[in-house]
This record gives structure tokens, C-alpha cells and sequence, in this order.
């Protein structure tokens, strides 16, 4: 069955103007919070390491985060957005950026945008438990083509073993 979209058939507005809408549209800060949000404790554990190698322990590494996210969020958005805009014009036609425009300001496309910062956030955490669980099991799977291709990923052949005994 034909898809019969909410969304008007795509105006021919000024190209560059639609691909500044769909930055705008798709870059927001929440969007921007719930990946910091998924990736926080990473972040803050590169933060915390790279102060203790200046002498500095954080003796709430979480607060620190919060606080790095809240000043950073707004100028990081705005500069996401003027730096991927040129992309979207890059990348479609007239037509196409007019009708993502009509799609993402329709209904559908409205419902899409809200959904999108929870999807980000709860994939992000499934991308986490998937990685950590194939990061458990991918080690010796490593090791064995290393050894079966004979690829050396070090100058000394000595080192090279030593990895890939330490991937088993």
C-alpha cells in the first residue's frame, strides 16, 4: 500500500535556508544532553585522569561533569549546527532538503524529533552493553588472526606476541 504522508509535497524554498532548518531541527541541546548524559561517566573518568596526571583529584567528578555539560551545551549546539548545515546542503538535492523540511515539521516528523533524545540515550546505553559484552569475547578472536595473518601491529616482534598473548 502507497504511504499516504502527512507532509505536503516539498516547496521550493531557498535550499540553504532548509538545510539550516534541518540542523535546527535535529541538533538540539536535548538531543546533546542525552549523549553527554549516556556517555557522562566516560567523560568523567577522562576528565578525572587527565587532572590526576596534573596533580588536581576531583572529589566529585560527577558534579564537574554536570557542570562541563551545562556550559558547554549551548555554544556546542549552535556550532553543530552551523558546521553540519553545510552538509545537508552537500549531501540533497533542492527537492529532497525541502521535503525533509515538510516531513520533520509535519506530525510524523514533529513525533520523530521528540522520541529522538530517549532514542539516543537508551541506544547509547544498549550500545554499551553490546560493545562491553563483544569487547569480553572479541580478545582471543583478535589474537587468533593476528597470529593466523601473521600482522604485526608493533616494530618489535617481541611486543607483537606479548599483545597478542595479552588479547588471550
Amino acid at each position: 500500500m502507497p504511504c499516504r504522508c502527512a507532509w505536503p509535497p516539498p516547496s521550493q524554498a531557498d535550499p540553504a535556508a532548509d538545510a539550516r532548518r534541518i540542523a535546527e531541527l535535529t541538533l538540539t541541546e536535548e538531543m546533546f544532553a542525552a549523549v553527554m548524559s549516556s556517555q557522562a561517566p566516560i567523560i568523567a573518568s577522562a576528565l578525572q585522569n587527565n587532572l590526576r596526571m596534573q596533580g588536581i583529584d576531583l572529589s566529585d567528578p560527577q558534579r564537574f561533569t554536570e557542570i562541563l555539560t551545562e556550559e558547554m551545551l549551548a555554544e556546542f549546539t549552535t556550532r553543530m549546527r552551523a558546521e553540519t548545515a553545510p552538509l545537508y546542503l552537500n549531501a540533497f538535492s533542492p527537492e529532497d532538503l525541502a521535503g525533509i523540511v515538510a516531513f520533520y515539521e509535519s506530525e510524523t516528523g514533529r513525533a520523530l524529533l521528540a522520541a529522538t533524545p530517549m532514542l539516543t540515550q537508551q541506544g547509547a546505553v544498549i550500545g554499551g552493553r553490546v560493545g562491553t559484552e563483544l569487547g569480553q569475547t572479541l580478545g582471543p578472536r583478535i589474537a587468533a588472526r593476528l597470529q593466523a595473518e601473521g600482522i604485526q601491529l608493533t616494530t618489535d616482534p617481541a611486543m607483537n606476541q606479548r599483545l597478542i598473548d595479552s588479547l588471550r
